[in-house]
């Protein structure tokens, strides 16, 4: 039977020493090397035989001079990964993202709490008014100055007395960009920031949810409507409705910009809006998620580039 022997090579080992309490904090530009030689793939999380390299490494860094001579059988690397994932994976996926990675590794302190800072963002409105307030050139993505003054003020939440040069700021943004940047644009596009900055829009995704069983109620449909309703007018328009589709959007595709954002907002308003004011009240909010539960033809409409060139429904 194989085992695991301590490796000659501990990539973990080789940046933040042995265990023990000795361990040394990463810096930004190490943290985006350790990240890189565990997510192989890039895909944006550490799985499979990933992570077992990881576990493996993790193991032997943290037991430091213990782990001389120490084996770890096939079945021993599936228990710790079974504990591990327990412990450590907060959205049970069964992988490691970024934010769960930073909260394992000792991370230089301002670094950290762009990670462990959490901006409770209830509905995709409170998203875009985030985006658009550091989207300041309105090019629909985040460059390499924006992010940085992002970073900025999410640390100013997180410790306000904490001053942090430019330069320093900027090593974080570089790295922040290199690790969610995933189409090397040098910026990031709708989808990318949503990783950084996630939305719950728990409302959202419980109606679609339940609606792809049965018929949404007008009870749930209100509920969503209550969300998106920011300025409680009863109906969704401007940012509120930029929100919402940006929120269909995630529930349905992975990879999103700005310009799906518009053609699938306009594809809405010329199926859906039937009053054509550019507003969506009850009645067509009912509409939109009664039908858009069918996610297989759903999913094929929102997630193409042509969705403002031909009808939703």
């Amino acid at each position: 039977m194989a085992h695991y022997k301590k490796p000659t090579q501990n990539y973990l080992e080789m940046l933040i020493g042995q265990g023990n309490g000795r361990f040394k904090a990463l810096t930004a530009g190490q943290f985006i090397s350790a990240w890189n030689n565990y997510d192989r793939d890039g895909n944006g999380f550490i799985e499979g035989k990933e992570l077992e390299l990881f576990l493996r490494d993790f193991f032997f860094a943290d037991q430091g001079p213990n782990a001389q001579g120490k084996n770890v059988s096939p079945e021993e690397l599936q228990a710790l990964k079974q504990r591990f994932l327990e412990l450590h994976d907060s959205n049970k996926d069964g992988k490691i993202d970024i934010k769960e990675l930073a909260k394992l590794l000792p991370l230089d302190e301002n670094f950290f709490l762009i990670f462990r800072y959490n901006i409770p963002l209830e509905s995709g409105v409170d998203f875009i008014r985030i985006w658009k307030k550091f989207d300041k050139d309105f090019s629909g993505a985040i460059d390499v100055t924006e992010l940085k003054e992002f970073l900025r003020q999410l640390i100013h939440l997180s410790k306000p007395r904490v001053e942090i040069d430019d330069a320093t700021l900027l090593e974080y943004a570089d790295t922040i960009m290199k690790i969610y940047d995933t189409t090397r644009t040098g910026k990031l596009k709708l989808s990318e920031m949503s990783k950084l900055l996630p939305v719950n829009a728990s409302f959202l995704k419980a109606a679609m949810k339940k609606g792809s069983r049965k018929k949404l109620s007008g009870e749930d449909v209100k509920k969503v409507l209550k969300v998106y309703d920011k300025d409680g007018s009863g109906t969704i328009e401007g940012e509120e409705l930029t929100g919402l589709v940006k929120d269909l959007l995630a529930y349905y595709c992975v990879d999103y910009d700005i310009n799906d954002l518009e053609d699938t907002k306009l594809a809405l308003l010329s199926s859906c809006d039937s009053n054509s004011d550019g507003r969506i009240n009850l009645r067509e909010l009912s509409l939109i998620l009664n039908i858009m539960c069918d996610e297989t033809e759903v999913k094929n409409i929102l997630c193409s580039r042509k969705a403002s060139k031909r009808s939703l429904f």
